[in-house]
Formats: structure tokens, C-alpha cells, sequence
């Protein structure tokens, strides 16, 4: 068993005590630090009626296993972690770092859109406020999940989804496009 102990100032101080299953996470340097961390953010902050949901990445170039390559981001390597956050202030209530593959346990969640919204968005269930995602998180089972807990979803998806009705897909027949042209040329 490895004893840690944490000091923050002459008022706070931590002991985290780890079993040799626990080292095995990968998180488990700093779990419990993260989990008082997101814990305090919140008990101390009220969300507006608007949040969102996000990935962020820290940029870290050290030596780390969960270190996420993300071509779209100014900074190329980091830690990847989501968010909820509060859209009016841009206050994050709720975290969750991405450190890819866990060991069996109590942290080996699982990764896939829909399961991240809903834990990020989980201590704002019941509360009739409003979550805004991006397209990689938005599908109609979130939209249903999020319903029956009094929450609402706004987000952006994809003309490939089988879930969009064809009469929401743009429909432009060759006649059309032809009459189309026309007006163009005529102008």
C-alpha cells in the first residue's frame, strides 16, 4: 500500500492512501484531488439555465500515458478532458479527463458519446435546464435519455444520421438545380 500525502497550505492537507489494485488505474495518482476538485466546483456554482458540453485539451508534452494527439487544436498534444459548462459564464461544473483504456474496476466507463454526456450532465438531471453539444455528442437516444430527466438538448447533427427524417434533408431535384442556373445566368 503507498501513502501520499498532499499539502496545500497551512489549512488543507490530504492523505490518500492507494491498495495495489488502485495503482494499476491510471488516474490514481490523482483521483482524489480531481474528485474534491469537481466536487467544489459543484457546490460552489449554480449553472444558468444554458450549459454545454465540450472536449478541451490541456497542452502537456511530458511523459504521460493518456497523452491525446488532436490535429484541430492549436495545441497538438495535451490531456483530453471533457466538460460541462455553464454558457453564460463559461464556469466548468463538471469534468472528466480522457485516459483512454481503465483496468477493470470502478472506473472503466465506457467512452462513447452518449455515455460521457450523461455523466457529465448528471448533477444537472431534474433541474429543466438546457445542454448545447457539438455534432460527434448529439443523436436522438441522448435526446430521449435527456428528456425523460427534465433536461433539454440542443445540438447540431450530421446529414448522415439515420435517425433525420428525409423530409428534414435538403432535397434539390435536376430540374430545379437547371431553374437554378438560369436565374443565375439571367441576373
Amino acid at each position: 500500500m503507498t501513502v501520499s500525502y498532499f499539502y496545500f497550505g497551512p489549512y488543507v492537507s490530504i492523505t490518500c492512501r492507494r491498495d495495489q489494485e488502485e495503482e494499476r488505474l491510471i488516474l490514481a495518482p490523482i483521483r482524489t484531488i480531481l474528485d474534491i476538485f469537481v466536487k467544489n466546483c459543484q457546490q460552489c456554482y449554480n449553472n444558468s439555465e444554458f450549459t454545454t458540453t465540450d472536449e478541451m485539451l490541456h497542452p502537456f508534452r511530458g511523459h504521460c500515458s493518456f497523452i491525446q494527439y488532436m490535429l484541430n487544436k492549436p495545441a497538438k498534444y495535451g490531456v483530453k478532458i471533457f466538460a460541462l459548462c455553464d454558457a453564460k459564464t463559461f464556469y466548468c461544473s463538471n469534468l472528466e479527463i480522457y485516459c483512454g483504456k481503465q483496468p477493470p474496476g470502478p472506473y472503466d466507463a465506457r467512452k462513447t458519446p452518449t455515455d460521457i454526456v450523461k455523466r457529465l450532465v448528471s448533477p444537472i438531471e431534474n433541474s429543466n435546464k438546457n445542454v448545447t453539444t457539438d455534432n460527434w455528442y448529439t443523436n436522438i437516444p441522448l435526446l430521449h435519455y435527456l428528456l425523460e430527466k427534465k433536461t433539454t438538448l440542443l445540438g447540431t447533427m450530421k446529414k448522415n444520421k439515420r435517425e433525420i427524417p428525409p423530409e428534414f434533408l435538403p432535397f434539390v431535384s435536376s430540374t430545379a438545380r437547371n431553374r437554378l442556373s438560369v436565374q443565375i445566368v439571367l441576373m
